[in-house]
């Protein structure tokens, strides 16, 4: 928690100076790749350390970062409505993502933690990739 603490400011600086979608995926990549190393048991203190601290950064950059791109993108009368739609969703992902990741630690043991981790940051990164090549493509059509 401490180093997703230190990480808002200078993502939050980041953000107003990159296109928040290429911030969101590059963190989203960057936390999958931090995990990686991680899927190998036993792993030592030092790099469990550094990965998690890497990890936390990263996870807890993407709520903010995911607001403020979903904030530029509508009208002032419509943030009370995007609110309540974020918050629902980072509860039902707060519900639903412990059950998984537990699941998947059942199976895997605690490899499958930073697996399923991996999988949804990918998935995420996928899905900004996906949307960001549709959106360039929506604005690259005139209206006459």
């Amino acid at each position: 928690m401490t180093a997703g603490l230190l990480g808002q400011l200078p993502l939050g600086w980041l953000s107003d100076r990159v296109a928040r979608p290429q911030l969101i995926r590059a963190c989203a990549l960057l936390m999958a790749l931090a995990c990686l190393p991680l899927l190998a048991t036993p792993v030592s203190w030092w790099l469990l350390l550094a990965c998690g601290a890497v990890i936390g950064l990263l996870q807890f950059a993407l709520y903010p970062l995911a607001l403020a791109l979903a904030n530029e993108s509508i009208g002032s009368h419509e943030r009370i409505s995007l609110a309540a739609i974020m918050l629902l969703t980072f509860g039902l992902g707060s519900t639903l993502g412990p059950l998984c990741a537990g699941g998947a630690m059942a199976v895997l043991g605690s490899a499958g933690l930073y697996l399923f981790t991996a999988l949804c940051a990918g998935l995420l990164a996928g899905l900004l990739h996906l949307g960001h090549g549709r959106r360039r493509n929506a604005d690259s059509v005139n209206s006459y």
